[in-house]
């Protein structure tokens, strides 16, 4: 029996894009299956060395560095188990997790007073937060279009860009490139692109293992590896502890746990887009309810963290990116990713080893992860028409984001309220983009009417659509198809004379639908009856074009109704957003 088809909650129906590997509900072979879940999961654990750090930071020794890292990995084995599975406790997704940088400077902070049972009382509020922020998350959908989404996803890119180049690089203080350590980027980061670009399907699956074990081994000869001592002292096996809450952590620092955990949740969305992006080439908007999933998977994540007295969990971007190398989004996969975990979470001998990966060959991965979250956000933005509103809210955004980015030493000295908010381009840029989104559309009403002079014709029709649509933020496929219907429509009321003269246009928008209503007088046109077809015989003029017309509009809307409604008739033509 197959058990994952006993865990995964069946989907939503998508079109599987023609150049993935395995789609989300495939199931891969058995040593593409392995393959790829051990790259995910290498790739996952060796970004715990943000435990090390918070650690390090807080002077725990190396015991209790070892039970916190532990007690992190089960958390992240938690969350990514629930984001494949989906249904109301997960975004259906292959999303693996990983510590949550954010919090390195509170959980070491808090630890330096409480020790390690303050992670329990930040696990829990964390956790809790983002539980309340997913159940009114669906519906939110009209603060997160697809624009707002895309340039969250777009400077989610650009912060990894930094930490890619210094690591990948050797950046030194004097910003001079190291020789040895450039060789190993550049190889690594060549074997992946090269493998993920011009590789058969089989080789991009092997595309991160490739371009690993190159740079490993040219890192070993430049004499770049180093940790074996970590290693050794680390026992064979071990389980992570369990923590009574400590309270005394500060109601400053959990007020403080509880914003940033709402304000992470941008980045669940962000990356839950993505994924869904991914997997449906018909993709069209957020579905705010797999995103509520995802962000109720990480909240969970969160309060098991806390409990096992590890750090705070979140999705990764740069598993995202290696899921695009490799074509591979089967959530198969997360459910193996989640055993190696909870397997590997009990061998610390093993997790401390993945966490010393050389900071060149992370860096080549984080370079792909940057490359591909950049290029979808610009994507996902190019799908709204946009007008001067759109316009500065993008740039607005994206600016503030790179403040944090390009500017770390004059926030580092800046007051505390703005150093919390620029600490993270993400979630200033989310903050931004949602903000301003509803500021610079307090003006702009989905809603609009037109009555037509003497002498308008379609232009005037399309005209007035071009203008609402960017203003509204409409999607690009969807405005074009609106203005070609409402044109052909109006031509088709003329065709009648003064007996169907046009009264009235009214155009409705929301985030789900796009309407325009043609208010004529006359008997209503009955489009959806006629024949969608060319009329054949000795059909006359009259006949063929009223055929071609039905044929246009039935192509272009999704519905279309018409009727009498207070005295006069309309026609309704309906197109889903």
């Amino acid at each position: 029996m197959d058990l994952s088809r006993l865990l995964l909650v069946p989907g939503p129906p998508r079109q599987r894009p023609p150049d993935l590997s395995y789609s989300a509900d495939e199931r891969p072979p058995l040593v593409a299956l392995l393959s790829l879940a051990t790259q995910h999961a290498v790739m996952a654990l060796s970004l715990s060395a943000y435990v090390l750090i918070a650690c390090r930071s807080a002077g725990m020794g190396a015991e209790a560095t070892r039970l916190i890292l532990a007690g992190t990995v089960m958390a992240m084995a938690v969350a990514t188990l629930l984001q494949v599975v989906g249904g109301r406790t997960g975004s259906g997704a292959l999303i693996v997790h990983i510590p949550d940088p954010f919090y390195i400077g509170i959980i070491s902070g808090a630890m330096k007073v409480a020790g390690p049972s303050a992670l329990v009382m930040i696990g829990l509020t964390s956790g809790v937060a983002q539980l309340v922020v997913a159940r009114v998350m669906p519906s939110l959908r009209v603060f997160f279009p697809s624009h707002v989404a895309g340039v969250v996803v777009l400077v989610a890119g650009l912060s990894l860009v930094e930490y890619a180049f210094e690591g990948g690089l050797g950046l030194d203080h004097a910003t001079a490139v190291q020789l040895p350590e450039f060789l190993v980027f550049l190889a690594t980061f060549g074997t992946i692109a090269a493998f993920s670009v011009w590789g058969s399907r089989t080789l991009k699956l092997f595309a991160l293992f490739a371009g690993l074990a190159l740079g490993i081994a040219i890192a070993a000869a430049f004499g770049l590896l180093d940790g074996g001592a970590a290693i050794a002292a680390a026992p064979l096996f071990g389980l992570p502890s369990l923590h009574l809450p400590a309270f005394d952590v500060g109601a400053g620092a959990l007020a403080s746990v509880t914003v940033l955990a709402m304000m992470v949740s941008l980045d669940t969305l962000a990356c839950v887009v993505i994924m869904d992006k991914m997997d449906d080439s018909a993709w069209r908007r957020p579905d705010m309810r797999r995103v509520s999933g995802g962000i109720t998977a990480n909240g969970i994540g969160d309060i098991a963290s806390g409990l096992f007295g590890g750090m705070q969990v979140a999705p990764s971007s740069a598993n995202i990116g290696l899921a695009h190398a490799s074509r591979a989004t089967s959530r198969v996969i997360g459910l193996a990713v989640a055993a190696l975990m909870l397997a590997l979470a009990l061998m610390p001998k093993l997790t401390v080893a993945l966490t010393l990966m050389p900071g060149p060959v992370m860096g080549a991965v984080a370079l792909y992860a940057a490359s591909f979250l950049i290029a979808s956000g610009i994507e996902l933005v190019a799908t709204r028409a946009l007008d001067s509103r759109g316009v500065f809210m993008i740039g607005v955004s994206v600016s503030l984001g790179l403040i944090g980015i390009a500017y770390e030493d004059m926030v580092s000295t800046a007051p505390e309220i703005v150093r919390a908010l620029f600490a993270d381009a993400v979630i200033v840029t989310g903050i931004s983009a949602v903000g301003l989104n509803l500021l610079f559309r307090l003006n702009a009403a989905a809603r609009a009417t037109h009555v037509p002079a003497d002498g308008d014709g379609s232009a005037a029709v399309t005209a007035m659509l071009e203008r609402h649509g960017t203003a509204w933020g409409v999607r690009r496929d969807v405005l074009n198809h609106a203005k070609l219907a409402a044109g052909e429509a109006v031509e088709t009321l003329a065709r009648g004379g003064s007996t169907r003269r046009l009264a009235l246009v009214t155009v409705r928008y929301d985030e789900t639908s796009l309407t325009v209503d043609l208010l004529h007088a006359g008997e209503p046109v009955d489009i959806a009856g006629r024949p969608a077809v060319m009329p054949g015989g000795d059909a006359d003029e009259e006949a063929l074009i009223a055929a071609a017309s039905a044929a246009i509009l039935t192509r272009l809307t999704d519905r279309i109704s018409s009727g009498t409604r207070d005295g006069a008739s309309y026609l309704l033509l309906h197109f889903e957003h």
